[in-house]
């Protein structure tokens, strides 16, 4: 059997990364390899260090010119232990990852192509750059089976939650999604909506945490402002005061995440935290949360039911993100947190 040296390209946000992260670990499941080699934005770096199947992380800028793709080129050739990559595989296909593939020459490419499975999860995509539809590797590799993906080792774990109070059941609210594309974000009314929800069972005594980055200070903020002064539920806002391990350390030791479809709500699901998703403009089939629950409006009246993709809505009134009732979200809440009690 050929052994083979991978190098993996993949930068962008910390949702595109992990979502090649089941791929990755098919792929070492395989016993095909000898080496996976991963070039990936230095933000998550430190984060992806707890990927086991990831033997050598190389930080990747493809924010620069001709001459800092040269140098970041010849620096990946320095650390190949053959002639040149047995494989490349290109889950980022762009001119500066076809000239970085160039001048290492490895003698094989295998390039992503997004457009091929489109009903396939995001995942499944990643690992057909490389597996055929047949493999073995591919066809039996299954979620949740081999969760977590992401292992924090649990005195890191401990070390980034020591001040945060987990007593009970703690659930994670991700009420952000960023600011390059709000539209994903569920609105902050259904967010305290879900709260009086969950405040109303009388079986339940949960603690919820906040988490979010600094773009959703704001949003945390008058989260908590919206708070009735008779909620006996106890809420900590985390939002922008953590790092990413930081952040996969406290959804690590969460019973619950629930978040739209952006980086954190993700990241819980690759810790093997059941999750909720919340989607409206992508695709709840292609992002769907490794583990738990896609949810998406059933409202078939609206216009613009299908996967926009767009950066901004164009609809004034009753996007798909509003139409998603926090009704919904409280029976998939409700129905798991009392599966949990039994």
């Amino acid at each position: 059997m050929a052994f083979h040296n991978f190098l993996i390209l993949r930068t962008g946000a910390i949702g595109d990364v992990i979502h090649t992260l089941p791929f990755i670990k098919a792929l070492a499941n395989s016993l095909k390899y000898k080496k996976i080699v991963y070039a990936m934005s230095a933000s998550l770096a430190p984060l992806m260090s707890y990927v086991s199947e990831i033997d050598e992380i190389v930080e990747l800028d493809l924010h620069t010119g001709l001459k800092g793709l040269w140098e970041q080129a010849h620096a990946l050739k320095e650390i190949d232990e053959f002639p040149r990559f047995s494989d490349l595989i290109n889950l980022q296909p762009h001119w500066k990852t076809h000239f970085i593939s160039g001048i290492l020459r490895p003698k094989q490419v295998f390039t992503y192509n997004k457009k091929i499975h489109p009903e396939k999860h995001a995942w499944q995509n990643f690992a057909l750059s490389y597996f055929k539809e047949d493999d073995h590797n591919f066809k039996e590799f299954s979620l949740p089976d081999n969760l977590p993906l992401i292992k924090l080792p649990l005195n890191i774990i401990i070390q980034r939650t020591q001040s945060v109070s987990f007593l009970g059941q703690t659930i994670a609210f991700i009420l952000g999604v960023g600011k390059y594309r709000p539209h994903r974000a569920w609105p902050l009314k259904h967010w305290l909506q879900l709260l009086k929800l969950i405040e109303s069972d009388q079986g339940l005594k949960p603690n919820i945490i906040l988490i979010g980055g600094e773009d959703e200070q704001k949003l945390a903020a008058e989260f908590m402002m919206a708070l009735p002064d008779s909620s006996k539920i106890k809420i900590t806002n985390l939002v922008g005061k953590l790092d990413l391990i930081g952040t996969a350390a406290v959804l690590s030791k969460c019973i619950l995440a629930i978040g739209a479809d952006t980086g954190p709500t993700h990241l819980s699901a690759a810790l093997g935290i059941y999750t909720i998703g919340l989607f409206g403009p992508t695709s709840a089939s292609r992002h769907a949360p490794f583990k738990g629950i896609a949810l998406r409006s059933s409202n078939q009246l609206l216009a613009c039911a299908k996967d926009c993709n767009e950066k901004k809505c164009v609809r004034k009134v009753l996007n798909c993100m509003e139409n998603l009732i926090p009704d919904q979200v409280w029976i998939a809440t409700n129905s798991f947190l009392r599966l949990q009690n039994k």
